[in-house]
């Protein structure tokens, strides 16, 4: 303004000077506000990371959602929670479904849910309510058919410290490591 800089107006990213209204106006908001009348920057609606005044007209301090926080997706119009461990869901019909679950767990493919993968088992898939290992901890060998994970001094023998998946022939895994000693 005039050769001088002003402070951009609280909780604004970038800002600059506006010579019809003769104030500073923001351009771009923080994270989680949106630019309303006269340029400035307000809260967007709850789990909100972006938004946006939808009617300038009718509404010009009415901010929406463009983008929900992590672990929220859009359902009519407001941010709703994704169900417990997921990380990404979507609205399908006003209903929420889960298209990425936390480490741990897998989208179960008919209902859309996170269901927990079961101990020593590392990545898995689900289907129904049926849960399949598709990688097991380490110290550990995949069994045939994913549907438990078994420890390698059981799955090939005594003091084997790292081991194949069990081969479905011989139903038994290879070392591939010893325990030490």
């Amino acid at each position: 303004n005039n050769g001088q800089c002003d402070e951009c107006p609280e909780n604004c990213e970038t800002c600059e000077w506006d010579t019809d209204s003769s104030a500073v106006v923001c351009s771009t908001c923080d994270t989680e506000y949106g630019i309303i009348s006269g340029g400035a920057c307000a809260p967007c609606p709850g789990n909100c990371d972006e938004c946006s005044v939808a009617d300038s007209d009718a509404a010009p301090d009415l901010l929406t959602c463009d983008t929900c926080s992590a672990a929220y997706a859009k359902n009519e119009g407001v941010c709703a929670a994704c169900s417990s461990n997921c990380l990404k869901c979507s609205d399908d019909e006003g209903t929420m479904e889960c298209d990425e679950c936390k480490t741990g767990y897998a989208v179960d493919s008919v209902t859309k849910e996170c269901v927990s993968c079961f101990t020593n088992c590392d990545t898995c898939t689900a289907s129904n309510g049926v849960v399949k290992c598709t990688e097991c901890n380490d110290r550990y060998s995949l069994a045939v058919g994913g549907l438990s994970c078994i420890s390698c001094t059981e799955a090939a023998f005594d003091n084997c410290n790292l081991c194949s998946d069990i081969d479905a022939a011989t139903e038994k895994a290879t070392c591939t490591a010893c325990s030490s000693g």
